[in-house]
């Protein structure tokens, strides 16, 4: 381990870079690896903690997963890499330099922060739906439905819906109850505007 925390690593959305020494005795950052980041740090209901990883896969474009806090531990340190490669993240062959990266990742601390729910609806202080959270404070931690969830409800499982078919399904019954109906009046202003009635 101690090779490894001798090699200078940057992680950058273009790589992750080492700092070597050039022929000419100069110092150089060089790309080692593919993207990864610690992009933010989320928290359940429960408590519980988790990380989420911004990395750039063999094939595909950049994507994230969502990993429990428990892998960032030293204990987990192949566990974690494992899972990364399993989802394309190429990590190099040289051990000091994917140690190096690790040590690199795990010890970043990003300022931005989530809440992740199981289902869809009033969470904290605005509403979640499906890869959306509204909220009057701009500066509210966002809440995201944990993608992974059982508990999802079957109308956000058929994808997105059309405000028309809403308001001639639910919105039709809701005009009936003004606890509904206010319901109903503040995520269409949330979600399209005051002006689209």
């Amino acid at each position: 381990m101690t090779t490894s925390t001798a090699i200078k690593i940057k992680l950058t959305k273009h790589g992750a870079l080492a700092r070597k020494k050039t022929a000419d005795g100069r110092n150089k950052w060089v790309k080692v690896a593919p993207r990864i980041q610690l992009r933010a740090i989320g928290t359940r209901p429960d408590g519980s903690h988790l990380a989420e990883i911004r990395f750039h896969p063999l094939k595909g474009p950049v994507r994230s997963e969502l990993v429990d806090w428990s892998l960032m531990l030293a204990e987990k340190k192949t566990d974690l890499k494992a899972r990364l490669a399993t989802l394309g993240y190429e990590w190099p062959q040289d051990k000091a330099i994917s140690d190096a990266i690790w040590i690199k990742l795990v010890s970043s601390r990003p300022k931005r922060e989530f809440i992740i729910v199981s289902t869809p609806g009033w969470h904290a202080n605005g509403f979640a739906l499906p890869g959306r959270f509204f909220s009057p404070d701009a500066t509210a931690v966002p809440v995201i439905i944990d993608p992974n969830s059982v508990e999802h409800v079957g109308a956000f499982l058929t994808g997105e819906g059309v405000l028309r078919d809403w308001q001639q399904t639910v919105g039709k019954l809701a005009r009936k109850s003004s606890r509904c109906r206010s319901s109903e009046n503040c995520i269409i202003n949330n979600m399209f505007g005051s002006n689209f009635r």
